[in-house]
């Protein structure tokens, strides 16, 4: 498990290089699909995700590198509080990696203002 803090309101901005052969190799995401997924409870359906992004287009595909972002505005949204996630890569062929999971605590913002 890996877990990952963020306060409310922050930017997220998640920068990953994936690599196989123990770093050695790296994913071609060519072609390929990063979703992540927070949900209040495993067993939720997608639809009722607290927040999922789908990421098509990467920094360096050939080099496997990828970023997930989501505005201010879209991290503000969500309520302080404990939650899970995970990272998933689905690949030209339509194969389904879990690449990370956890927990993430999305901490109480003090400020408020975003712009």
């Amino acid at each position: 498990m890996n877990n990952l803090e963020i306060y409310r309101g922050d930017t997220l901005a998640l920068e990953l290089t994936l690599s196989e052969e123990g770093g050695k190799i790296p994913v071609n995401l060519t072609g390929a699909k990063i979703i992540f997924t927070i949900k209040n409870s495993a067993d939720d359906a997608d639809i009722e995700a607290v927040l999922q992004i789908i990421v098509t287009t990467h920094s360096d595909p050939v080099n496997g590198k990828t970023g997930i972002g989501a505005s201010a505005a879209t991290m503000s949204a969500i309520g302080s509080g404990q939650y899970l996630y995970d990272i998933q890569l689905i690949d030209v062929d339509m194969n389904v990696t879990t690449l990370l999971s956890g927990r993430i605590i999305i901490l109480a913002d003090i400020t408020k203002a975003i712009s």
